[in-house]
Formats: C-alpha cells, structure tokens, sequence
C-alpha cells in the first residue's frame, strides 16, 4: 500500500511538470531546448506510474505476459537517464552542438534497451514479481535476469553519474554569473541527477548481493525506493518549471481556492453562466480569471439590492473598529453583497431606496485582473469571516437590518 501511494505522489508530481512544459512547447514548437525539457520530464511521468504495483499488475495481466512491467520500468528508467542527459548538452550548448552529442547518446541508450529485452525474452520468469520481489526470486537462479538487471542499472547509474557532474561543475563557471536562474537550475538538475544516481548504485549493490547470496539489502533499498526518486521529482520539477514560476503556480491556486468560498456563495444568482474550458480545467489562471469574470456579473446582478442602510451601518461598524482604506471598503462589499444575496433569494429584485456608492467605479473599472483578484481576495475572506460570525451567533442577515462587522471579520481582508 505504502508503495502504491508513494509511487502515485511522485507520478502526479513528474504530470504535473510534463503538463507545465507541453503547454509551453504548444506555444513555441520550434524550441528543441522545450522539446528535449517535455523528454525529461515525460519518461519520468511515466516510468512512476509504471513503478505503481497496482499498474505493475494490471499490465501483467492485461498483456497476458508475467512481469512484462519490469521490462517497461527497466526501459523507461534507461530513457531518463538518456533524456537527462541530452537536457545537460542543451543547457550547455548551442542547439546544433547538443545534438552531435546527443544522437550518440540517443542511440547507446536505445541499444541498452534493445539487449534487456532479449535478456529479459531469454530468462524464464513465469511468476509474477513486482519491485525487488523479482529480482530476490530470479537473480539467485537465472545467469540471464541477473543480467538484465546489469545492463540496465550500471548504464543508468552512469548516466545519472555525469549528468550530476557536469551540471554542479557547469554552475560554477564563471560564464553564468550574470544567469542566477539559469545556474539555479544547473544545480537543480545535477541534484536530480545525483540523488537518482544513489538509488541505481544501491540497486546495483543489492542485485549483485542477491545474485552471491551475500546479505538481503532488501529493506533499505526499499526505504530508499520511497525517499530518494521523490527528491529527484521534486528537483527537476523544481528545474523543469523554475522557482518563481512554481511560485506564481501555486500561489494562483492559493488565490482560487480564497475566492471559491465567495463564488459558491453568490452562484445562486445565475448558476448558467459558470463556465471552465475541459482542457483548461487545472489551469489556475483560467479558473481565476472566470471567477472574476462571473463575480463581476453577478454584482452587477445584486446591485439593485444593495441597500444604503448596510452601506451605513457596515461603513460606520468598520471605521469604529479602525478599518480604513480597502479594507474598509472590501468588509462594506460584503455586507452589501451578503445582505442583497439574502433579498435575492427571497424574491427580491431591486430596492427602492437603492443607490451607487463612489466605491462602485473602484470596483467596477479595476485597471488590470490582478486588480480585480486583488479586490475581490480582500472581499472574499471579509465575506468568510462574516459569514461564519454570523453562523456561530445566529444571526440573519435583513436588508435593512445589517449584522454589524467587527474588526476580526475584516481582518483578514
């Protein structure tokens, strides 16, 4: 179990990463730097979903071939190791030198993959073995797995070996001083290599233990099958996307996640007009920015509601508790907004004594959609805060009837 959701974590890590960078060799095709990125990154995806037992399996019987998975494992952790290092000669180099190089790194690991599956088609292994399971129960006994194993792990190992020494030899040339990002992913990327290069070499360590009948390394490599692969996913998902990129990811999801409250809140006012494009379904700044969109619409929707005595009572509450600015302004927005949902959906469509605000342009004209986030983020959590006061103390919001806000409830705005 523990293996399946170990393995599972760093596959959606390694997706994540390939997802991230085929959206940026969609919008630039041409680049061979992005398109040798997508291989790093990609062969990774797959070799840990590949890795998970529960997939191990299932390929296994589906193909109707016992332990099939392990040659599909074996091959793509070889690809890595060849696509880590054609991506070293692309940092390095110029794109046409990094290719001279890279075919013959290409074809050396290609022919590797070539001999495992003839060793593996040699070897009978009609009993069905995941992860070192199959090397405990075949190595001891068949010349060929052993093999198989060798071909495979000392070619990666060496592989993950140079890609480590040239990539933390490279960052500290003096020709990158002046590309503090460009280095951060050398090291990044050497990192990777490095800590995938200690899991081969203690693989290799096991098999050759298994294959003499020396000791059962069994345990710590597999401890190490749960630690050192996740260090490597996150270093070279860390290079792949880059610092500040991941950090603006993130925080886009942080800022989705804050205004979701508030959007579930106000979508009883016209729940047709949620839209999220399929293929743009994990993208953050598409579901941000339609959030926005359709809070923009719906206020305009609840404007006619917005009642001045809310205005007045949430303006005044604010100032005694030493709100000022846009927090101010923000916590009076969602008093408006809370008090004008709860006419709405008792049938209400607009108020006689309704009437705009000078706040109205401010939040109405936002010069950018970071402005309009902005605005709406401090709304939101003032909304949260006084929408869970009130449920805590009972309270009903009335449109002429505000609940006064107190200073913890915009605090957070």
């Amino acid at each position: 179990m523990i293996f399946n959701i170990v393995f599972l974590s760093v596959a959606t890590v390694w997706t994540f990463a390939f997802a991230h960078k085929f959206r940026q060799l969609r919008a630039h095709h041409g680049s061979p730097r992005l398109l040798v990125m997508c291989a790093a990154v990609f062969f990774p995806a797959v070799a840990t979903w590949l890795a998970v037992p529960a997939t191990q399996q299932v390929i296994n019987r589906v193909t109707g071939w016992p332990n099939v998975s392990i040659l599909l494992v074996a091959s793509h952790f070889t690809a890595i190791s060849a696509s880590w290092l054609t991506l070293g000669l692309f940092v390095r180099h110029s794109a046409d030198m990094a290719w001279k190089w890279a075919r013959w790194v290409i074809a050396a690991y290609a022919l590797d993959i070539v001999a495992m599956a003839v060793l593996f088609s040699l070897s009978n292994v009609p009993v069905e073995r995941v992860h070192n399971d199959f090397a405990v129960t075949y190595v001891p006994h068949q010349l060929t797995v052993f093999a198989f194993y060798m071909v495979y792990l000392l070619p990666a190992a060496a592989g993950t070996l140079i890609l480590a020494y040239w990539c933390l030899t490279w960052a500290k040339m003096d020709d990158y001083a002046q590309f503090p990002r460009l280095r951060r992913r050398l090291r990044l990327l050497g990192l990777a290599g490095a800590s995938l290069n200690v899991y081969m070499v203690l693989m290799v360590v096991n098999v050759i233990a298994v294959r003499f009948d020396l000791y059962d390394s069994g345990p710590q490599i597999k401890a190490l099958a749960l630690t050192v692969p996740t260090v490597s996913a996150l270093s070279l998902f860390s290079a792949a996307v880059g610092t500040s990129s991941l950090r603006a990811w993130l925080s886009r999801w942080r800022d989705f996640f804050t205004l979701r409250y508030l959007h579930r809140a106000l979508r009883p006012v016209s729940p047709g007009s949620v839209m999220v494009i399929n293929r743009q379904r994990l993208d953050p700044y598409h579901r941000v920015r339609r959030i926005v969109i359709e809070l923009n619409d719906w206020r305009l929707i609840l404007k006619p509601l917005f009642d001045p005595a809310v205005y007045g009572a949430a303006d005044r509450w604010g100032r005694e508790s030493g709100l000022t600015g846009e927090r101010l302004t923000a916590a009076v927005e969602a008093a408006q907004l809370r008090a004008a949902l709860r006419a709405w959906q008792r049938g209400e469509r607009s108020l006689e004594s309704a009437e705009a605000h000078p706040d109205d342009e401010q939040i109405l004209d936002a010069s950018s959609i970071e402005a309009e986030v902005d605005w709406w983020l401090r709304v939101a959590r003032a909304y949260k805060r006084a929408t869970e006061r009130s449920s805590l103390s009972g309270g009903v919001i009335r449109p002429h009837r505000p609940v006064p806000l107190s200073s913890g409830e915009e605090g957070g705005g």
